[in-house]
């Protein structure tokens, strides 16, 4: 390290200063001017300054001062002449290079994305760091599954996903035909004749790097990959066993609920305990105490043959519209209302809904069976009645494939 001392008499003392350290053109109010100088402890205004040229080809380091946050002393602030630069900046020569292109190590499941355009292999799709979707959360997204080559129940997808861009004020380049073009030849692309497809929306970025969200440039993204659930084969037989977190989901009044989001930390937080107390996956609560809905799924309660499900702060759930609709049709009761953790536990039966899986069973919540801890006959019932709709042109769009 080398040192570059100017030692002078310094009266009265000063008492300690914030610094930010910097050491780039336009710090501090005046290009490469070194304000300040670093004893450990305190920062004495350099009299008179460091040459900046010689200062900087020494690296040595800017500073900006701030005392109680009122901002820089001017150079008539100090009476002294003290300063003790420190330089420990790498030469240039010892800097590393920088790439030209990243390379990814990590593997990623077979499918296509659409960015910026153009059709990518998963490898390949990647956003911006600064992209306000990654760092602030800020998107909205929706996910239709395809099932032996027809999506389902697409439109209601669209519907949604078009909602949530308007509540949140985005807008993308492509119309609703575009984007049913652009979904399908992800799939057809993929060769998936079971997929997970996802259609994306972003806050994106501005180019100045601005806090204002009326800047940024709004951003589309879609995929598709393989079909994927949350229950595993065996647990489809046998049904999920749910743990209820004592979490509380993230409160309507703060996120619209009927915008799907990834605001998922509670409900990670809720997963987590439910590892810890031997489950499955997790159920979180409402701001009342109430049953909510669990990560990336609703769910239902059945009771003397009628249905019950969470009404208050939940995503209202394409799979869970997709119940009440086989439920007319098959002449059961189905309401959303409150359900509590004893309606939860005093169940007859207890299913869980989600474009990835569909309707699932539960046969335990929190170690105790539910009933008799085996998957009732409404929930095969339903069941059935909603993979038989997979093929039916009125809920389903048959896929094209090369």
């Amino acid at each position: 390290m080398r040192l570059l001392r100017q030692i002078a008499h310094f009266s009265p003392p000063i008492p300690a200063i914030k610094c930010v350290v910097g050491g780039v053109p336009g710090w501090g109010g005046s290009a490469l001017n070194p304000y300040a100088a670093v004893d450990g402890r305190r920062l004495y205004r350099p009299k008179p300054p460091i040459d900046e040229t010689s200062a900087v080809a020494r690296g040595v380091f800017a500073a900006r001062l701030e005392v109680g946050g009122q901002g820089m002393l001017d150079q008539q602030g100090f009476e002294g002449r003290t300063i003790m630069t420190i330089a420990n900046i790498k030469p240039a020569a010892d800097l590393p290079a920088v790439d030209t292109e990243h390379t990814d190590p990590r593997s990623y499941p077979h499918g296509v994305a659409y960015m910026d355009g153009q059709y990518l292999p998963m490898s390949e799709a990647k956003i911006s760091v600064l992209d306000w979707g990654f760092l602030h959360s800020d998107a909205t997204y929706d996910t239709v599954h395809v099932w032996e080559g027809r999506f389902f129940r697409l439109d209601l997808h669209l519907d949604r996903f078009w909602g949530g861009m308007q509540r949140l004020r985005m807008k993308i380049p492509y119309s609703r035909e575009q984007v049913t073009d652009i979904l399908h030849n992800c799939v057809a692309l993929s060769g998936h004749k079971s997929a997970y497809v996802e259609m994306i929306c972003t806050r994106g970025g501005s180019p100045t790097f601005s806090r204002d969200p009326r800047q940024s440039e709004n951003r589309f993204i879609a995929f598709a990959v393989p079909f994927g659930s949350v229950a595993n084969k065996e647990q489809l037989e046998r049904g999920l066993h749910v743990s209820v977190s004592e979490i509380v989901r993230i409160s309507p009044k703060s996120v619209d609920p009927e915008v799907k989001n990834y605001h998922w930390l509670d409900l990670v937080k809720g997963l987590f305990d439910a590892y810890d107390a031997g489950g499955e996956t997790a159920l979180v609560l409402d701001e009342n105490g109430n049953i909510a809905e669990g990560p990336g799924f609703n769910v239902f309660v059945v009771k003397d043959g009628g249905l019950r499900t969470p009404a208050f702060g939940v995503l209202p759930g394409i799979t869970r519209r997709s119940v009440f609709d086989l439920a007319a049709e098959i002449n059961l009761k189905a309401v959303a209302e409150d359900v509590s953790r004893s309606d939860l536990s005093g169940a007859d039966e207890v299913f869980i809904t989600s474009t990835a899986g569909g309707i699932m069973p539960v046969t335990k919540v929190d170690g105790t069976p539910i009933s008799d801890g085996s998957v009732g006959p409404v929930t095969r019932r339903l069941m059935d009645h909603y993979w038989k709709k997979h093929s039916d042109p009125a809920w389903s769009t048959e896929i094209t494939y090369p």
